[in-house]
């Protein structure tokens, strides 16, 4: 961590305010690498009026290592019945924080008692790594639950200084820390040093190693992708994503099977309107199928358009790849074409091509997406070999990196419920609907109880476009559940928790059936 943390406390405040009736705040107050450990989490909530309210924090490590236990401090109002794991005014929780959530509440503050502000310590060992989550909420039954902004907090592992590189100039490219070095697209030769890394290091959103170098080798390594043409980079600021690109494609490294793919790149270049630019190059355009958005369709159309006799070497190209031929080529963008003396084969994630009846060849597609300006920046700057040591080179700041989602308004809301009754099942279920009404798929729904029994169910999987459901058992179950929609990469919060209750008896006014329907606020 940083140099000179065991004397001095390095803090980067985020502070950042619930949106709430008077007389009910909190924050989410100050994120911040202390002296303790590399992160510090304080929450305050304030419940001042008097009113029985429950108030919590949650901090959450979805890396799949193994953590120290979790150190928390905080004032507890007196006469205050407490739910998990609170025996005093201090406390050191004997689990571990490992791809779970850890929460503590104070529960039905008595009127009479003191109503805050309350603050709550978190703190981490030395050492940890990872992506750690904080956010603080607020229920009350007459003015229902606030939120705060959920905080973020990126803990890249400590770079480990090693020892300088030794190598033979004439030697093109050569091992490092955590992968290989690659000097072949550099354009000044083997001796120099300047070119590009590709390696194991770094966190993805997730907390995961992103293993960059163990799946260029997996995909083939130079002899099907080429050399590396840029360093790593993310097509935007909250991109979930991590991309680098190589001669003939490029990959994305995708946090929730922690494993590399090759990215769409010809789909991205059609979408970026750069295909007049790419038939210059001799690419042909991309074609429309006829399945009117149906995948199904869609797959079988394009692939029957292999099936040109005049293009048999391109179809056993494809299929003969010693891979799944969608998974690493993709679906064919067009059908095959002959323009000239070249051939060429348009896929989403690759391009075939014959030059004077030669062989099949993958043609240099990363090359050619920087000809046409796809690619360009500081993403093809070439790298030396002092910026390659544990991946330093692409943690380019020294501790962590600290993003929050919005502090006014989260991304959906629960727009209305419907409840029945049902003698012979207990069932959640709901939907989502983007903000013209229309369904949302892919999005995660977390339902939970008490007693955990944590799910999370994939909006459109089962039930249809939009929706989602929980059988929680057979006959009467009565019990309080809750439910909030959160984001299918990160797990970061995308609206407030809603909570339901269940009856447990059976008659025509009792609730054995709970429909929350969700819409976007924006």
């Amino acid at each position: 961590m940083l140099a000179g943390l065991a004397t001095k406390v390095s803090r980067i405040a985020l502070v950042a305010s619930f949106f709430l009736l008077p007389a009910m705040n909190g924050t989410v107050g100050t994120v911040a690498e202390a002296q303790e450990g590399p992160v510090a989490v304080e929450v305050t909530v304030d419940a001042s009026g008097g009113e029985i309210v429950t108030i919590g924090i949650v901090v959450r490590n979805r890396t799949s290592s193994d953590v120290d236990p979790l150190r928390t401090a905080g004032s507890i109002p007196p006469n205050a019945t407490v739910l998990g794991s609170w025996t005093g005014t201090t406390n050191e929780h004997p689990g571990k924080l490992e791809g779970q959530e850890i929460s503590w509440f104070n529960s039905k503050i008595p009127a009479d008692a003191i109503q805050g502000p309350f603050y709550y310590k978190v703190s981490m060992p030395r050492g940890s790594a990872g992506v750690f989550r904080a956010q603080a909420f607020w229920q009350n039954p007459s003015r229902g639950t606030g939120i705060s902004p959920e905080v973020v907090v990126t803990i890249p592992p400590v770079a480990v200084p090693g020892a300088a590189v030794q190598r033979d100039p004439n030697q093109a490219d050569f091992d490092i820390p955590g992968g290989r070095f690659y000097t072949q697209t550099n354009g000044r030769g083997s001796a120099a040093d300047a070119g590009f890394a590709v390696v194991n290091g770094g966190l993805d959103a997730q907390g995961n190693e992103i293993r960059m170098y163990d799946g260029y080798l997996a995909l083939g390594g130079p002899s099907r992708l080429g050399y590396p043409i840029s360093r790593r980079y993310k097509e935007g600021a909250n991109d979930a994503y991590t991309y680098q690109a190589f001669q003939n494609g490029a990959l994305q490294w995708d946090p929730a099977s922690k494993s590399a793919r090759l990215t769409n790149l010809m789909d991205d270049m059609h979408g970026a309107q750069l295909d007049p630019l790419l038939e210059r190059l001799g690419y042909a355009r991309w074609e429309p199928d006829s399945s009117g958005g149906d995948f199904a369709r869609a797959r079988s159309e394009r692939l029957s358009w292999l099936d040109d006799p005049n293009y048999a070497d391109f179809k056993e190209a494809y299929f003969n790849s010693g891979a799944d031929p969608t998974t690493f080529f993709g679906l064919p963008g067009g059908r095959p074409k002959t323009m000239g003396w070249i051939r060429v084969l348009r896929l989403q994630r690759a391009v075939f091509a014959t030059y004077n009846n030669g062989p099949v060849v993958m043609a240099s597609i990363g090359e050619d997406a920087v000809k046409v300006g796809y690619l360009a920046g500081d993403l093809l700057r070439l790298q030396s070999t002092s910026e390659t040591d544990v991946a330093a080179w692409m943690l380019r700041h020294p501790g962590m990196t600290i993003t929050a989602s919005s502090p006014v308004t989260l991304k959906y809301r629960e727009d209305w419920i419907a409840t029945a009754p049902n003698c012979s099942a207990t069932i959640l279920r709901g939907d989502l609907r983007d903000i013209g009404g229309n369904p949302v798929n892919g999005e995660l729904v977390k339902t939970w109880n008490d007693w955990g029994n944590e799910v999370l169910l994939v909006v459109g999987m089962d039930r249809g476009a939009g929706s989602w459901e929980r059988f929680i058992g057979e006959g009467v179950r009565g019990g309080v559940w809750h439910v909030q929609i959160v984001h299918p990469t990160t797990g970061a919060a995308l609206s407030p928790i809603s909570t339901v209750r269940f009856t447990d008896q059976c008659s025509p006014t009792s609730v054995q059936e709970i429909s929350l329907h969700y819409k976007a606020n924006y």
